[in-house]
């Protein structure tokens, strides 16, 4: 899994398709705090064949593969979205969505 297997499931997640809100970058910045995440508590999720250490690789190129399996794309894409929607938790609606992607990707592992 790349990320860009991933930022495109994650735009159509927090409706941002044409990237008005939400740079690569950023979401970039989410999916390795997923990746450490994931892996931390679950390093049974990494790629046993290519990491032997539990700290992720660094996302620095669209096609560098993630230390991820590919079963947990969608947890994966839960995770970011729940982290987006965190961001402006004072809105109502964002606290709502926040806390349904985290519920999705709690349960997705």
């Amino acid at each position: 899994m790349t990320p860009n297997d991933v930022i495109p499931e994650i735009r159509r997640a927090v409706n941002d398709p044409n990237a008005i809100r939400w740079s690569d970058a950023v979401i970039r910045s989410y999916l390795l705090a997923a990746e450490k995440e994931i892996v931390c508590s679950n390093p049974e999720f990494q790629y046993k064949t290519k990491v032997q250490n539990v700290e992720p690789v660094l996302l620095t190129s669209n096609t560098q593969e993630m230390t991820l399996t590919d079963d947990i794309q969608m947890a994966v894409v839960y995770y970011v979205a729940a982290r987006i929607f965190s961001e402006d938790a004072e809105d109502s609606v964002n606290q709502r969505n926040a806390a349904f992607f985290l519920k999705l990707y709690k349960e997705s592992l």
